[in-house]
């Protein structure tokens, strides 16, 4: 069986609204220490022999 795992995030220089409202919701459960965050998604793709 091969597996493979793919990150797919955006560039450091491209806009996340998705982060920035997760950001806003993290603040609003009380963790304010939280400074940035950026989404993405994780992909696992299985292939058997």
């Amino acid at each position: 069986m091969y597996i493979a795992k793919v990150y797919i995030t955006l560039k450091p220089t491209v806009n996340d609204p998705q982060g920035l409202t997760i950001k806003g919701a993290l603040h609003t459960l009380g963790f304010s220490t939280v400074q940035e965050v950026r989404a993405g998604k994780y992909i696992e793709i299985l292939r058997s022999k």
